[in-house]
């Protein structure tokens, strides 16, 4: 090399790569051939191209773990605090193993240097699949700040950590070392919260004993602790003795008021077992509970599971239970997939199979829509359970040809409803009528919020006129209705991840903090398809399905 040097000393030329002969060097391992390089006076901190993330040689060498290459670079003369442009990232942040970290800690970087997504050096380390506790030492003793907090202001080091089935031993370095063991966020808590709904039973016993506080609770999904446990997903019986654990040893309060759902028992209505449920009983929970959306337990059982529903109406719970927007326990079944909890309601007596909630919905609306489809905690069901209860409700009586308040200042029939929301042939055939839909009377314009937006102010003024598919927001869902999000979203500007259908958020002052200010988020339908030889709408925006009434 020092030949070929000697007659052509031209160090920094790069490749079609965009990589000068330095970075090839870093990156085939080559430390002989950097310390030549460096000789001939070539660029120490040289970028590479895009393509490489702006790399330099350091941080090349560094993702390598080349130990020798790393310490050539340095005594070349490297800039340990230097930045890739593409990722703003620098060396620290990509040494993983204690040999490397100590290496680059000689030439004194900058040990909280956050890259792009606001993650330094230790929190790299602790989101490791295995933790290396040698590792994050290391940059501990650097005096790395324990509490940092990434850009998303989702993560700690020892929230990560608390993600990983193997980060006890490191998560309790990092305790020791002042690392917030409380430390929380809106959507998913502290650390327990993590480990709660994560089924980690030892991890939770440990963060008990090392302190953590079993009542803390959030206003999100997570709630508190025991809802956590309550919504977890893995196996069974680790959330059960975790919900005792909770209960008996860290005196957690079973009827603790936070989160989405409001208590533990109605987070455990959301469950494929009743176990968890009957635990809570037990224990004390009360079964009459109402959160702030006003569902009880009774009616989330009931859009769950019949197992939990009928050991519910076994201890007293109100079959006739309504919501703030006036939703019914039928009307919560009629989404359920399982025609037997509708079967059961109907049974009680003085139950109204047409009884409306305050926009005029009833259970076969309802039922029109689709199955409730929260992913998180239960398994979607087949659609033709749904066809099902739309069957069996109009056996006894339901009528189809009535009008409700739909989306985009729109008013629809059941049918109507269905299309919308894509609910299958069946459920569509079920609901075809031969007779016009009778006019009905329109909502009552107090229902609408005057900050309501513009498509709501222009007035319910104006019927469905095609079969129109509304768009469906991935398996996001209503936090209030737990209905797919298909059609207009709602998104408050306080909670993160705190969303409403087009039809909750006429409620929103009822059944959340009527302070909080939302953003409308479309689109409402989907977009048609445009063929390409003749620019024609075809595809999935419209079912071809005959409306009546139109």
């Amino acid at each position: 090399m020092r030949k070929v040097l000697d007659h052509c000393p031209e160090t920094n030329i790069k490749d079609s790569n965009g990589l000068a002969p330095i970075h090839q060097a870093a990156l085939d391992r080559q430390a002989d051939a950097i310390d030549v390089l460096l000789e001939f006076k070539a660029e120490v901190d040289v970028m590479a191209s895009d393509n490489y993330y702006r790399h330099t040689p350091l941080i090349m060498a560094t993702i390598n773990q080349d130990l020798v290459s790393i310490q050539s670079l340095l005594e070349g003369g490297a800039d340990v605090d230097c930045e890739a442009t593409g990722h703003s990232c620098t060396a620290l942040q990509h040494a993983s193993t204690p040999e490397v970290i100590g290496a680059i800690l000689q030439y004194y970087p900058n040990v909280d240097f956050a890259d792009s997504d606001g993650d330094t050096a230790l929190q790299n380390r602790t989101a490791e699949a295995e933790p290396n506790l040698s590792a994050i030492k290391k940059l501990v003793n650097a005096r790395a700040d324990v509490n940092t907090v990434s850009d998303d202001g989702c993560y700690t080091p020892l929230m990560r950590l608390a993600n990983n089935a193997h980060g006890w031993p490191a998560m309790e370095y990092l305790i020791s070392k002042g690392a917030d063991i409380h430390w929380s966020t809106f959507q998913d808590g502290t650390v327990l919260h993590r480990a709660c709904y994560r089924g980690d039973v030892q991890m939770v016993k440990h963060l008990h004993a090392a302190g953590a506080k079993a009542d803390i609770g959030v206003g999100g999904f997570i709630g508190s602790p025991l809802q956590a446990a309550c919504l977890c997903l893995t196996v069974e019986h680790d959330d059960l003795e975790i919900i005792d654990y909770l209960i008996t040893e860290a005196k957690a309060d079973v009827n603790q008021v936070c989160g989405l759902f409001g208590s533990a028992l109605s987070a455990a209505c959301l469950r494929e077992s009743p176990d968890a449920l009957k635990l809570l009983l037990g224990h004390g929970a009360a079964a009459d509970f109402a959160d702030q959306v006003g569902r009880s337990p009774i009616q989330l059982a009931a859009v769950t599971l019949f197992d939990s529903f009928q050991h519910l109406l076994n201890v007293g719970c109100d079959v006739h239970a309504t919501d703030k927007t006036g939703r019914t326990v039928l009307q919560w079944a009629a989404q359920s997939g399982d025609v037997k909890i509708v079967e059961l309601i109907l049974s009680y007596p003085n139950t109204a199979v047409d009884q409306e909630d305050k926009d005029g919905w009833t259970a076969l609306c309802w039922a029109a829509r689709g199955m409730s489809s929260d992913e998180r905690i239960v398994e979607v069901k087949s659609p033709d359970t749904q066809a099902d209860i739309v069957e069996l409700l109009l056996e006894r009586g339901a009528r189809k040809s009535l009008s409700v308040r739909g989306d985009a200042s729109q008013i629809w029939s059941p049918l109507q409803i269905a299309v919308f929301h894509n609910s299958g042939e069946k459920v569509m055939k079920l609901l075809a009528v031969d007779e016009p839909t009778s006019p009905g009377p329109s909502p009552s314009p107090s229902l609408t919020p005057s900050s309501s937006p513009k498509s709501e102010r222009a007035g319910l003024d104006r019927a469905i006129s095609s079969s129109e598919t509304g768009h469906r927001h991935g398996d996001e869902i209503c936090e209030s209705c737990l209905a797919l999000m298909i059609g207009t979203k709602y998104a408050c500007k306080s909670c993160p991840g705190f969303n409403l259908c087009f039809k909750c958020y006429f409620h929103r002052e009822w059944i959340h903090d009527p302070l909080h200010e939302f953003e409308e988020c479309g689109p409402t339908f989907d977009e048609p398809e445009v063929t390409e030889d003749d620019g024609s709408e075809t595809g999935g925006s419209e079912i071809s399905i005959e409306v009546p009434g139109v």
